[in-house]
C-alpha cells in the first residue's frame, strides 16, 4: 500500500529544449569562472531538491559539473 501511494506521487522527469539546455549551460560556466553561487533545482522522483552552490569543475567530455559541498557545523558547545 505504501508504495503505491509513493507511485501515485512519482513525478516525470522534465524535458527540456535546446534553448533550456543552453541557457544552463551558459550558467553554469558564469558561475565556474565568476565564482559566484547559483541555485539548482534538481529533479527527483518524488520531490525536487533545491541547493545552493558553485561550480568547482566543469568537464564537458564527460558531461560531468561539480559544486561545493557544504558542512553542517554546530557551535554548541557540550
Amino acid at each position: 500500500m505504501i508504495r503505491q501511494q509513493q507511485e501515485v506521487k512519482r513525478k516525470m522527469r522534465p524535458v527540456l529544449d535546446n534553448q533550456e539546455v543552453e541557457q544552463i549551460h551558459r550558467v553554469l560556466s558564469e558561475s565556474f569562472h565568476n565564482h559566484r553561487r547559483i541555485a539548482l533545482k534538481l529533479f527527483d522522483k518524488f520531490a525536487n531538491v533545491e541547493i545552493s552552490r558553485f561550480v568547482t569543475t566543469i568537464q564537458t567530455y564527460r558531461k560531468e559539473i561539480k559544486l561545493t559541498t557544504f558542512q553542517v557545523r554546530s557551535d554548541v558547545a557540550r
